[in-house]
């Protein structure tokens, strides 16, 4: 074997990026110059080449190569070889000293090409020698320490909401990382099960910030660098339903190749039906606030409505529809008008259940000729659903009317020209025994409002 093939088993443990030239420490007139580097990777294959360097009187003595590596298993190696049938061929390189058993001629400048592939991480000490072959002795040794690390795949992910909504559009984003194969041109593809059941895809373009309908793969026709970016698209549903996406990246340069890709799972559904929400703020929106200490907690339950959820989240918009109410409720009425002392003496706090016939009275000691009318949680009251009559004040709200107030406490004011007196007063479910709650007429109750 010549002195090129000798070489080339010594460096074989060695695979490296660098392609900087180093010189081997030199026992004597002999070193070795290589383009051996300090990093490798993981399962890439690394070509190298290693050049002699020798001069009298080390010039044409025999010798052997040796090389020992902490983890020989950790890499193989191949040499091209220069001569004989064999020459132009890759060759594995096995055992740790190469050469005849007598030895090989050491020559200057010559020059063998080698490629090695790792199969693990780790840091690697790799010892080369150029020995005489009759006394062993070294002409040349060298040291060299190799640190191996794992390949940084490309990654895409797929950032979506867990469903949407029909008929409303969604955005979603879809995240790249480059790894190790960062700047390299590439296509993002996408196939969807589900696309009778697309309305529309939009993609959102960068430079004038607007939304584009996506008709294709996304991305240039001649691909894009691969890098750790984030691209951001919206959907919109026309039909409930569960289906896949499947996101790649593929190399522009053949179209096929993956590098990186997701599988994610989509689905639609109905929107939720908000007509509870909707009547509580219809609700909130019929009271005069000026009536009411604080009206903040009632605002920030309706400011805090979320819409546009599904129908797999109808309890949840039911419930923002109760805290409208249960808002509602605890609001307090302002003081009387200052100069009155107005009070209800009669049938406060009272309940009436649902399917009494008979309707529910209140007395206040106000002062029937500066009576003006009634208002049930600050809405004022039609004068043919209740009545009016002096002794001081009795008024007694129709049985008919209190059927169309939802069951629960409600505020019952009466309102006189110089002030006001209210009581709250509950809705009840229907009773199995229904009494009627009034309390007893008093004074001449023919003159009604």
């Amino acid at each position: 074997m010549n002195t090129k093939k000798i070489i080339a088993l010594i460096i074989s443990a060695i695979m490296v990026f660098s392609v900087i030239p180093m010189a081997v420490f030199a026992a004597g007139n002999t070193s070795i110059t290589t383009t051996l580097p300090t990093e490798a990777k993981v399962g890439e294959q690394i070509d190298f080449s290693v050049t002699t360097n020798t001069a009298a009187p080390d010039a044409g003595t025999m010798v052997l190569g040796k090389f020992s590596v902490s983890d020989p298993t950790a890499v193989s190696t191949e040499y091209k070889e220069t001569a004989g049938a064999g020459a132009g061929q890759w060759l594995p390189l096995t055992g740790d000293t190469f050469g005849p058993a007598t030895g090989f001629p050491l020559m200057n400048g010559a020059t063998s090409e080698f490629r090695s592939t790792f199969n693990k991480a780790g840091t690697y000490t790799v010892t080369i020698q150029i020995v005489k072959a009759d006394d062993q002795t070294p002409l040349a040794t060298y040291e060299h320490t190799i640190t191996v690390t794992d390949v940084v795949e490309p990654t895409v992910t797929v950032d979506m909401p867990e469903t949407f909504v029909i008929g409303q559009p969604t955005a979603f984003a879809i995240t790249t990382t480059g790894g190790d194969k960062a700047g390299t041109l590439v296509l993002g593809k996408s196939t969807f099960s589900g696309t009778a059941a697309i309305e529309k895809i939009e993609y959102y373009e960068v430079n004038d910030g607007q939304w584009y309908e996506l008709t294709g793969d996304f991305g240039p026709p001649g691909g894009f660098p691969l890098g750790d970016a984030t691209s951001y698209f919206r959907v919109t549903f026309k039909e409930a339903g569960t289906f896949s996406l499947t996101v790649q990246i593929v190399d522009a340069a053949d179209g096929t190749t993956v590098l990186a890709d997701e599988i994610a799972t989509i689905s639609s559904e109905a929107e939720a039906d908000y007509s509870k929400v909707d009547a509580a703020i219809e609700h909130a929106n019929s009271l005069n606030r000026d009536d009411y200490v604080d009206f903040t907690e009632v605002d920030n339950t309706i400011d805090a409505v979320v819409r546009g959820l599904g129908v797999s989240n109808q309890a949840d918009v039911d419930a923002m529809a109760q805290r409208i109410e249960d808002a509602i409720a605890a609001l307090q009425l302002k003081e009387t008008t200052a100069g009155t002392s107005y009070q209800i003496i009669e049938g406060a706090n009272a309940t009436w259940n649902k399917g009494n016939t008979n309707g529910l009275t209140v007395k206040s000691n106000g002062d029937f000729a500066k009576f003006t009318g009634v208002k049930v949680d600050g809405v004022e009251v039609a004068a043919e659903n209740y009545t009016a009559v002096s002794g001081s004040t009795v008024v007694t709200l129709n049985a008919a009317y209190l059927e169309t107030l939802a069951e629960g406490t409600h505020t019952l004011t009466l309102v006189y020209t110089d002030g006001e007196v209210a009581t709250e007063f509950t809705i009840a479910p229907q009773a199995a025994n229904t009494n009627a709650m009034n309390s007893p007429q008093t004074g001449d109750n023919s003159n009604t409002v």
